[in-house]
């Protein structure tokens, strides 16, 4: 199916501990551990990199200072509240979008996050922002390309962390904020790894 030779590793978020260095290799020794994202490795499972991609939003999102709003299949309601959602709904339900516009009434809105960008999820953030009633942008940014009509005075932007890689934003992120942040348990590796052919 694939033309890789193993071991290799599907996905884009990296983490481990390095085993070798090259001799001019000065950011890192053998037995760090570390994180990143791989650009240009492959996954054909998008439902497990929202999962991945969304428990990590939700960290970030919640250490900022920021309220998280999420949807989740109900028996992932204490998981997400654990990563820092301060509310959950479950995306099953018909009453879903209403249920989250009732939620967000009165409130500042930053934007909304679509992790998924399958399955009516974009659309469903449409439907939420568009039904909002607040002053100031109503912005989605979404892990797929978003439509190129959208009704007035909603945007949308894909989130392509590739972009910003050589950035001080990346920079920030992946040798400032994550090492600490993991260090202190503020932040936590999720969801729980999955092996395969692991015990």
């Amino acid at each position: 199916m694939f033309p890789y030779e193993y071991p290799f590793i599907l996905g884009r978020d990296i983490a481990g501990e390095v085993f070798e260095v090259g001799k001019f290799v000065i950011a890192v020794k053998k037995g760090n551990r570390v994180l990143g994202y791989g650009i240009g490795s492959v996954s054909h499972r998008r439902e497990e990199d929202a999962s991945s991609f969304g428990s990590n939003v939700i960290q970030l999102v919640a250490s900022s200072g920021c309220s998280v709003i999420t949807t989740a299949s109900f028996k992932n309601f204490d998981y997400v509240k654990r990563l820092g959602a301060s509310q959950v709904f479950d995306y099953n339900k018909s009453s879903v979008v209403s249920d989250i516009v009732t939620a967000l009434e009165s409130k500042a809105v930053a934007g909304v996050f679509d992790a998924i960008g399958a399955y009516g999820a974009f659309d469903a953030c449409l439907k939420v922002v568009t039904h909002l009633i607040f002053s100031g942008v109503k912005f989605i940014s979404t892990v797929r390309p978003p439509p190129e009509r959208l009704p007035s005075g909603v945007s949308a932007k894909i989130v392509l962390v590739g972009e910003i890689k050589d950035s001080d934003v990346s920079q920030a992120i992946f040798q400032g904020y994550l090492p600490r942040a993991l260090a202190e348990g503020k932040l936590v590796a999720a969801p729980d790894p999955h092996v395969v052919g692991g015990s």
